[in-house]
């Protein structure tokens, strides 16, 4: 009996490897369907036109042509079950919209291809993929939308395409890898918090499409060394650039007109700050607790230094406040412990409490010894320093026509003033128009005088030169000044 079993099984086998000779084609065809079938774990559909499906290696597709269904939330994406499973996610050519919440909290997924036929990613469509390391986005997307690659904390570097013209508030929150980022010139838009605590990011385009950096952009990206601002852009938001703590320098473009509140505050590495004319208003707390700024300089254009702006900059040795300034508000300078002098323009008509002079200890305020306040007489300055005790020192006009040495001086300096050279004229002398001023020497072309308490006015004097003509055997001999028609007659002999 067993061995009739054996026979039997062994005619099977023969019969069935007849058959497989005869038909070979068909059975593969077969077979590499039953094994394709197999290796799909889910599927269904993401859209009118979209299916999906995720086969047994991670690999989620997405097919067909259109847009996905507009999702709400992440639990109500069809593969939510799944998300723990999804390694990577190809998005096939056809698929023109990548849903809001599409692959957030895909904790496990490590890479993604978006074909250039999508043109927008919605918000949270890659939110919380912890596992995300790189990303390629196709030319066609124009719009990234908020929170969309939001606490990608592996995500190391994206390319952003020449077609995107917004991305969303909060579209880069907490990537904690990624360590630089470009944005092209098509870019108008750029939401709040987009680049918010990224804490690799060392370095940041920001092309010419952008007109504003919008508030808490690149705010506690404590690895930020430099920033490339575009002349498109006006403005820069409140706490922009907060606690950007590696950030030692910035360059203003003339487009800027106003620098938020608290846009630069505590930007620990800024060493140096020039403001340009062109901006026109600088915002309380600016550049607070900015303890390595040594110098800065504010251009013409702003009329009022806010309360708080300088506040804590215990490294702040010199500050250029110029003309335009009317207005100095509380504590603008205060706690600036290595500021022992200033020059407060006679424009400004208010100075407000503390903003310069003064320091704390264990919550006790000070006086800086030996603070010293230069201004004009009868001003803002005078009345603030004799309110507070600070030492004032007038200051002192000179001006000079057709010479130099014109500026600002305090009694008993002094001051050295030279003639300009000009074509076809011989200095003559110096005339003192104002001022109680004794000069050196009157003749020279450089000469020297003590100031006085007061202003001085003083002239450089010219006389047209002469040059002189010389003739042989004729008249026309003389003098003449450059220009003139000499004429000469020859002797009759």
């Amino acid at each position: 009996m067993a061995k009739n079993k054996v026979l039997s099984v062994i005619m099977a086998a023969l019969l069935v490897a007849s058959t497989a000779a005869v038909a070979t084609p068909a059975v593969s065809t077969l077979i590499s369907q039953s094994v394709e079938a197999a290796s799909i774990t889910a599927s269904g559909t993401c859209g009118d036109n979209l299916t999906w499906t995720l086969d047994e290696d991670g690999t989620l597709t997405i097919s067909g042509e259109g847009d996905m269904t507009s999702y709400s939330s992440s639990s109500s994406i069809p593969w939510y079950s799944y998300k723990s499973d999804i390694i990577s996610v190809v998005i096939e050519d056809g698929v023109t919209d990548i849903s809001s919440y599409a692959f957030s909290n895909c904790t496990n997924l490590t890479s993604v291809a978006i074909p250039d036929s999508v043109t927008s990613i919605g918000n949270y469509a890659f939110y919380n993929c912890t596992s995300l390391t790189s990303m390629t986005i196709g030319d066609g997307v124009t719009s990234i939308g908020s929170y969309t690659f939001s606490n990608c904390t592996s995500l190391e570097s994206i390319i952003i395409p020449d077609g995107v013209t917004s991305i969303g508030s909060n579209a880069f929150y907490n990537c904690t890898s990624l360590t630089s980022i470009e944005i092209p010139d098509s870019v108008t838009s750029i939401g709040t918090y987009a680049f918010y605590r990224c804490t690799s990011l060392e370095s940041a385009v920001i092309g010419n499409g952008v007109t504003s950096i919008e508030s808490y952009t690149f705010s506690n990206c404590t690895s930020l060394e430099s920033i490339t601002i575009s002349d498109s852009v006006t403005s820069i938001g409140s706490y922009a650039f907060y606690y950007c703590t590696n950030l030692a320098s910035i360059e203003f473009p003339d487009s800027v007109t106003s620098i938020g509140y608290y846009a630069f505050s505590f930007c620990t590495s800024l060493e140096s700050l020039i403001v340009g004319d062109s901006v026109t208003n600088i915002y309380s707390g600016a550049f607070y607790y900015c303890t390595s700024l040594e110098s800065a300089v504010i251009g013409n254009g702003v009329t009022s230094i806010e309360s708080y702006t300088f506040s804590n900059c215990t490294s702040l040795e010199s500050v250029i406040i110029p003309d335009s300034v009317t207005s100095i508000g509380v504590r603008a300078f205060y706690n600036c412990k290595s500021l022992t002098s200033v020059t407060i323009p006679a424009n400004v008509t208010e100075i407000g409490s503390y903003a310069f002079g003064y320091y704390n200890v264990a919550n006790s305020i000070y006086i800086i010894d030996g603070f010293t306040i230069y201004g004009y007489t009868d001003t803002a300055a005078e009345t603030y320093a004799n309110e507070n005790d600070i030492t004032f020192i007038a200051i002192y006009t000179v001006a000079v026509t057709d010479g130099t040495g014109d500026g600002e001086y305090t009694a008993g300096e002094t001051v050295t003033i030279t003639a300009d050279t000009m074509d076809g004229y011989t200095f003559t002398g110096w005339t003192v128009t104002s001022g109680d001023v004794t000069l050196s020497d009157s003749s020279s072309e450089t000469t020297t005088f003590t100031m006085p308490e007061g202003d001085v006015e003083i002239t450089a004097n010219y006389e047209e030169t002469k040059y002189t003509v010389t003739i042989t055997d004729g008249t026309g001999d003389g003098e003449y000044t450059a220009g003139e028609t000499v004429t000469i007659t020859a002797d009759t002999m």
